[in-house]
């Protein structure tokens, strides 16, 4: 009976403490942002084929990728020119140089407060840079084996991670980021290659994905015009200075409106109802 009481005490402390963990998430969701406020998704210009975007609304930011080593300063004057003074989510797709090559820089000069990645088993010299950081930072780190939903000011962030522990590509590990706002939705697979989007296929997307960063830089694997075919954005942006054949013709077929990053930045703004392409 005493066991039983015990038991019974520590599963209602733990229901306080779920209770106060969300009330502090729906508290931080109110102070980041005034209700109402556009959402801004900046594709950085990198100086190769390399990935960094920023999704903001007033205090409230997430940085999917960092670009390479060489971009690392360009993105953080950027990011200081967004006036981003904490990163509340960087999410690092999967461990290529081309996405986490300005991460280590990024973390010693802004704040970040928590770092998400996909599980990976293979060694990476820079990743291990990265990760010594963040935890001489004590900066809030997560290994995503499961889908993740989160939000930041009135931003959702669904996280879908790859289904495997191991693949013989790298590029399969990455993270997919289902980016709602309202009524706009934005997807980011990573450089999700043949296997992983087959997993990504699997997924019920719906027919209102606004705009789709083609996976993998515009090159073409077996399965990426169904992929494309089957999100069938409004916009399509290409983290390179062009696509494949395969990826133009997808793009034409379903009347994706296609933009390039080699250096330029890309943006778009969302008032929750409609998606539009920033001029200038």
């Amino acid at each position: 009976m005493k066991k039983a009481i015990i038991t019974f005490s520590g599963f209602v402390l733990l229901l306080l403490l779920i209770f106060s963990a969300y009330s502090a998430v729906k508290e931080d969701k109110k102070e980041l942002v005034n209700p109402g406020d556009p959402v801004y998704t900046y594709f950085y210009r990198t100086k190769n084929d390399a990935d960094c975007i920023l999704i903001k609304q007033g205090g409230a930011s997430i940085l999917i990728d960092t670009g390479e080593k060489v971009d690392a300063q360009g993105i953080i004057t950027f990011l200081k020119e967004q006036n981003i003074e904490t990163i509340n989510y960087m999410i690092l797709t999967h461990a290529d140089k081309d996405h986490i090559g300005g991460a280590l820089d990024i973390i010693k000069n802004l704040k970040v407060e928590e770092v998400i990645k996909p599980y990976y088993s293979n060694k990476s010299e820079e990743m291990d840079l990265i990760e010594s950081e963040i935890l001489k930072r004590e900066i809030r780190t997560s290994h995503q084996l499961h889908m993740r939903k989160f939000s930041a000011g009135e931003i959702s962030i669904f996280v879908y991670p790859p289904l495997e522990k191991r693949y013989s590509d790298d590029n399969n590990y990455s993270l997919a980021t289902l980016v709602t706002h309202k009524n706009v939705k934005m997807l980011f697979p990573g450089d999700a290659k043949y296997k992983r989007l087959n997993e990504l296929l699997e997924i019920k997307w719906g027919d209102d994905i606004a705009l789709l960063k083609i996976p993998y830089h515009g090159r073409q694997v077996e399965n990426s015009k169904l992929f494309i075919e089957t999100i069938n954005p409004e916009f399509a942006v290409v983290t390179a200075a062009d696509a494949d054949e395969s990826i133009l013709q997808a793009c034409d077929e379903t009347g994706a409106q296609i933009f390039y990053t080699l250096k330029q930045d890309v943006g778009f703004i969302s008032d929750g109802k409609t998606l539009n392409i920033m001029e200038g």
